[in-house]
């Protein structure tokens, strides 16, 4: 049940024109010095009221206090830990007025770090909230995190065990995200969710997550204004589709991953997005591009070591344009791949700190059209 009061406060003495001296206000109404509310509050108050036990089919539903509004009637099982939208209104109530939200609609405000677990076994009619009712989808469990919690400041982090997932496209910025707190995606190595993927993850391997598609990127962000992190993935795609495309200012770290066959770009970040790898990673797989930036887009990794199996074939390793900024700093690469290592072109800038012209991977020289290599 609910009941609504409206009260004045803010009192303040407040300068009032003063029409025989107008650069000389009145304190106060006519200069009498008196205060005046300026500020309206409209408070709702929200209220459980408990009935009383009885029978299946028995139940007789509380009476509304005097004053108060009825919202809504639950019957609640002996023993339930959950409410769930089928026990809500199972009951008309006479005054209830008219409410577009139900109460399981309510955005749930975080005061604590949470999980969102994810399985291959799970299903997306489950809640996702405890290891035991993982959801099936990483879209859904995006949907879960961006349309029903408000984060307050706090981390959640989308847990995700072993298996073959489809694609993640993600448009927008949850609610209550932070520069240092919002959304993780991390791969486990097991549907117990004990451990996370802390080395190179194996493309459709048994022990780790791979995100794989078919004509559509493996994840994809756009406008995620707050902390971003994946880590613990392989990723592959097919026919076409890059793996990993951050734009419209996102800001996403990418942790302990493996770049597998791919019909596009590995790593793409464009319109003002910024991609930092954070720890050593691997590539098994061919792609158009491995790096990829255009209109002010820009991918950092600086200090770490890439591991390249198999030498893969890229049209190009780096692809700069248009303003898009690749800097690539003291990096070890082991292995090898095939193919040129860079093209800049349209004022892109390929950033080395002086790694030379065999720097980057590939067989055979870079090119710098109207852009810059250094």
């Amino acid at each position: 049940q609910a009941t609504f009061a409206e009260t004045d406060g803010g009192a303040v003495v407040l300068p009032f024109y003063n029409p025989t001296n107008p650069s000389s206000p009145y304190s106060g109404p006519g200069g009498a010095g008196t205060s005046s509310n300026t500020l309206r509050m409209q408070r709702v108050s929200l209220q459980l009221k408990a009935g009383t036990a009885a029978a299946t089919g028995s139940q007789t539903t509380p009476a509304v206090d005097a004053g108060w509004t009825g919202l809504y009637m639950l019957t609640i099982n002996n023993g339930q830990t959950q409410i769930f939208q089928a026990q809500c209104n199972t009951a008309s109530l006479s005054n209830i007025p008219s409410i577009p939200v139900k109460l399981m609609q309510l955005r749930r405000r975080l005061t604590a770090n949470t999980t969102v677990y994810v399985a291959a076994t799970g299903s997306d009619s489950a809640d996702g909230m405890t290891v035991g009712t993982p959801l099936l989808t990483l879209q859904k469990a995006w949907a879960v995190v961006a349309n029903t919690l408000d984060l307050n400041g706090f981390t959640v982090t989308i847990a995700v065990g072993p298996g073959t997932f489809g694609a993640l496209t993600a448009n927008g910025t949850p609610v209550g995200v932070s520069a240092s707190n919002g959304v993780t995606i991390q791969g486990y190595t097991t549907n117990g969710f004990t451990t996370t993927v802390t080395s190179s993850p194996t493309v459709s391997g048994a022990n780790n997550p791979t995100i794989s598609t078919t004509n559509a990127n493996g994840v994809s962000f756009y406008g995620m204004n707050g902390a971003l992190t994946i880590s613990g993935f392989a990723f592959t795609t097919a026919t076409s589709g890059n793996c990993v495309v951050a734009s419209g200012s996102t800001q996403l770290s990418l942790g302990v991953v493996t770049f597998g066959a791919c019909a596009g770009a590995h790593i793409v970040a464009n319109t003002g997005a910024l991609v930092t790898m954070t720890s050593n990673y691997a590539i098994s797989g061919a792609a158009t591009y491995h790096w990829s930036v255009a209109q002010a887009g820009e991918i950092l990794c600086n200090s770490k070591t890439v591991t390249i199996t198999g030498t893969p074939a890229f049209t190009d390793f780096v692809f700069a344009t248009y303003c898009g900024i690749v800097e690539a700093i003291s990096n070890t690469f082991s292995g090898s791949a095939t193919g040129p290592r860079y093209l800049s072109s349209l004022n892109g800038v390929i950033n080395t700190s002086g790694g030379g012209a065999i720097y980057l991977p590939g067989n055979s020289g870079g090119t710098a059209i109207t852009g810059l290599y250094a």
